[in-house]
């Protein structure tokens, strides 16, 4: 699977979030609206493994859920409501015939608003393991 063919599947399974990126030049350094939770996919810094002979390819990387930190309500709630958005994603992903996630436990880190972006923000970092079919 190409590169832009793996991009355009992602976003084409964009439920439960609104928002599907992929530069990250345009999470940290841009102060524009935004429709939360949004995903950020490192593509570009991911591992990758090849198949040339047109199977299954392999895609290992840092994936960003982000949305706004409201004052007003718990900290942990508010990390709770990201995951669960984008463990929904991930599920609408796992169900496309090209494209499987093989191993469903994640490292996950947590970072507080300010910490990633230029935005007020609360964030949740993944490392996702995605199987790719031509």
């Amino acid at each position: 699977m190409t590169l832009e063919d793996l991009q355009t599947r992602l976003e084409t399974a964009q439920a439960y979030v609104p928002q599907i990126l992929f530069d990250w030049n345009t999470v940290l350094n841009q102060n524009y609206d935004k429709d939360y939770p949004l995903v950020l996919w490192d593509i570009v810094n991911s591992d990758q493994t090849i198949s040339r002979a047109g199977d299954k390819d392999v895609f290992i990387m840092d994936v960003y859920v982000i949305g706004p930190k409201d004052e007003t309500v718990d900290l942990m709630p508010q990390y709770d409501t990201l995951e669960a958005a984008f463990f929904n994603y991930l599920d609408v992903l796992a169900a496309l015939d090209d494209i499987k996630i093989p191993n469903r436990e994640y490292q996950r880190t947590l970072y507080r608003a300010g910490v990633q972006s230029v935005d007020y923000e609360l964030g949740i970092k993944y490392r996702v393991t995605l199987e790719a079919w031509c």
